[in-house]
């Protein structure tokens, strides 16, 4: 089993970051009843900022954004594979860890340390399986488990969702759950796979471990042959420390699928341990779940009896989870949990072209709703594939796919968790919430926005969740029966991208029963 806790990311949840209770707590500490020792200090406007780790995938660019907090990085040192580099060479879906000052808002940090180092590189071993077709693929790369989802994997260079195949060589950026397997943020693809000639990097426990009369040996990762000689870089350890399994980073050339011949074998730092007394913000699976004061994220030891959970969380291992938090004693102090994977981020989807940018507010229109963004907004380009996207780099008229959820107590306004940016496509294309609605008399509201009229005699098609045709009584009864229905509208080939000229089909998320056992 693959086993780190620096490596680590997942879907971005929409929601504004909350930190209320981590920062009041601070706020005690801070006014002189027992002095500041966790390393913060009151900021002039009363609010708490204080030095913080981050950890998780990029998900946007100015400087880069990362678990809601916005990361000024022009001064900050930056490590990629080990590697010093600049804030130019850091990529979307990178999941990275960031040490640096927390502004008093809780959404502005300045880094001092940015730190990327992918999870294993190496080739996909078999034809990857398609598991849930056009959307999940799972495949193996050195005995680990990579899984890639349309909407949560950004892919780079040679690789792309649709043309993975078995012996590409990808380097895999992720965030691993309990049974080892690595949900990718990013898979970066490299040339095909060559014996004798292409790179690897492998992490786990050193196993099976056998030395000769030389300074030569051999041990295993997983099902992984590593064999070592007298050029063999060992940092951090000797030969001789190989004994007891230590967790070790192998880097070198492949011999086969499941054979490297190591350059540079190097002792890993798992822990936390330099984050003692400080704030930290997780994505992670829970993992050793035994009680709401036992658990494991990231096998970082958790007590969550004191934070803010989310109502409808119920805390398991596999349970996809933010924390936020202080380290005392080596356990993480839980303030607030949530959700890492709640589907209502992605209940409204636009896909059209963009009008009124506001560059400063990170707003824009479509089809007539208006989308803000946060910090957690991905953005990605796949127009012009710009490996840095920033929302000031999209223009009037871009085709753009938007994913996000309705802004409470905001009409027609929707928080995007994801913004894409590609070519032009013949329908556009709204889905959200139903709001007023008269089929009868032709009406039908989505997100706030009024459609053009159905046409009843046949110019509109209805369509259940399957995408079986239905007929327009079939679909009212739905609309009349339940509340919070989710219904996508098209325009097929529109001739206005920036709007929905007329309805061409109404389809509902539910799947219909047709009363047959055929």
């Amino acid at each position: 089993m693959l086993k780190r806790n620096d490596a680590w990311t997942g879907r971005q949840n929409a929601s504004p970051p909350v930190r209320p209770l981590l920062f009041s707590l601070l706020a005690l500490i801070c006014a002189g009843l027992v002095g500041c020792p966790l390393g913060f200090d009151v900021a002039e406007n009363g609010g708490i900022g204080g030095t913080g780790i981050s950890q998780g995938p990029i998900t946007g660019f100015g400087s880069i954004f990362v678990n809601g907090v916005e990361w000024e990085t022009d001064a900050a040192d930056i490590r990629i594979d080990d590697v010093p580099s600049i804030p130019e060479s850091l990529r979307l879906g990178m999941v990275v860890r960031v040490e640096g000052t927390i502004g008093a808002d809780g959404l502005r940090g300045r880094a001092e340390r940015v730190v990327f180092d992918d999870d294993v590189e190496g080739p996909i071993e078999d034809v990857p399986e398609e598991t849930v077709p056009g959307v999940e693929k799972r495949f193996s790369v050195l005995g680990h488990t990579v899984i890639v989802v349309v909407d949560f994997t950004t892919f780079d260079g040679t690789a792309s969702f649709a043309e993975l195949e078995a012996e590409d060589m990808v380097e895999v950026s992720g965030l691993i759950d309990a049974e080892g397997r690595i949900h990718a943020t990013r898979v970066e693809g490299h040339d095909a796979f060559d014996p004798g000639s292409s790179l690897a990097e492998l992490k786990g426990d050193a196993s099976a471990w056998v030395q000769g009369d030389t300074s030569a040996g051999v041990f295993a990762i997983g099902g992984v042959m590593i064999r070592y000689d007298a050029d063999t870089d060992f940092v951090g350890l000797v030969r001789g420390d190989l004994v007891g399994a230590p967790y070790v980073e192998v880097e070198g050339v492949l011999e086969s699928t499941r054979e490297i011949h190591a350059d540079r074998v190097e002792l890993e730092d798992e822990g936390f341990e330099a984050a003692e007394g400080k704030a930290i913000e997780l994505m992670g699976f829970v993992s050793d779940f035994i009680s709401i004061e036992d658990f494991r994220v990231f096998g970082l030891p958790v007590d969550a009896r004191t934070a803010e959970i989310d109502e409808d969380l119920l805390l398991a291992d596999g349970v996809l989870v933010e924390i936020q938090g202080t380290l005392l004693g080596g356990v993480l102090i839980a303030e607030e949990i949530e959700a890492a994977d709640d589907d209502d981020d992605h209940e409204a989807r636009i896909r059209a072209s963009a009008s009124n940018l506001d560059y400063d507010a990170r707003t824009l229109k479509i089809l007539g709703v208006s989308v803000r963004t946060d910090a957690k907004t991905m953005l990605k380009d796949d127009l012009l594939h710009l490996p840095r996207f920033r929302f000031d780099e999209i223009v009037e008229g871009d085709w753009l796919d938007i994913k996000g959820r309705e802004v409470e107590g905001m009409p027609s306004t929707v928080l995007a968790s994801r913004i894409e940016r590609r070519a032009p496509q013949a329908d556009v294309e709204l889905r959200g919430r139903v709001g007023f609605h008269d089929l009868m008399q032709q009406e039908i509201q989505i997100l706030g926005i009024d459609l053009p009229p159905l046409d009843l005699s046949g110019g509109t098609l209805f369509f259940d969740g399957s995408g079986v045709e239905i007929d327009v009584s079939a679909f009212m009864a739905v609309l009349d029966g339940g509340s919070e229905i989710v219904v996508t509208a098209r325009d097929r080939d529109a001739a206005d991208k920036r709007s929905m000229g007329e309805i061409d089909e109404l389809e509902l998320e539910t799947e219909l029963s047709t009363g047959s056992d055929d």
